[in-house]
């Protein structure tokens, strides 16, 4: 039987094969983005991540939501994950016994200066994959793609998944919103062939 749940910000997805991968994206919505148009009141027109009040119950939630939920997933890939040193510890204390966490953070508007939110994959320790490597490549201006290349513990064939967050359809014209996200669709796509041809190049030069 084949099984599908979605539910904005959240898709998992699980296919009827024994041996098929159960892959869960999620977009957990950085504390450092202004979800909020200015407030008259200084004192409310603060981001999430300057109140702790604010983001640590929520974050709390989400991770004990994915540690309950998502057990099952091979992978799950995190959109917004931020890089602040006590959030990553509330994710670690509910998912370190289950997953493997890998993250890879978004360049930010001066070269050599990252910014403290981007994409993390977490790959399910008795899973079906074990985590090979993880990198990233630039979608577009201090937007990022994840490439992260698994191997099977049985079989030994290595998969390549992509972690991703398209633009913002931010413009009035659906077709420039669709050609932006269309172009960096097949960012993804090239990054995803290279990534899977250097590892065959690797591997045949190492025979």
């Amino acid at each position: 039987m084949k099984k599908m749940f979605s539910s904005f910000p959240l898709l998992s997805i699980w296919l009827s094969t024994a041996n098929a991968l159960a892959i869960t994206t999620f977009n957990i919505l950085a504390p450092v983005h202004r979800s909020m148009p200015n407030q008259p009141n200084p004192a409310l027109n603060l981001r999430e991540s300057e109140r702790q009040e604010w983001w640590r119950p929520r974050a709390e939630g989400v991770a004990q939501y994915i540690a309950e939920k998502f057990a099952s997933s091979d992978v799950i890939l995190l959109q917004e994950w931020w890089f602040d040193e006590s959030f990553t510890r509330i994710f670690d204390e509910a998912i370190s016994n289950t997953f493997e966490r890998v993250a890879e953070r978004r360049p930010g508007s001066v070269a050599g200066h990252d910014r403290v939110d981007g994409m993390c994959c977490l790959v399910k320790k008795n899973g079906l994959l074990e985590l090979v490597k993880s990198d990233k490549v630039l979608t577009g201006p201090q937007r990022i793609a994840q490439i992260i290349q698994c191997r099977e513990r049985k079989g030994g064939r290595h998969v390549f998944i992509a972690n991703s967050h398209l633009s913002f359809p931010g413009n009035k014209d659906p077709t420039i919103n669709t050609e932006r996200q269309k172009k960096e669709a097949g960012i993804i796509l090239d990054a995803l062939d290279r990534a899977r041809n250097d590892w065959e190049t690797t591997s045949s030069s190492s025979r």
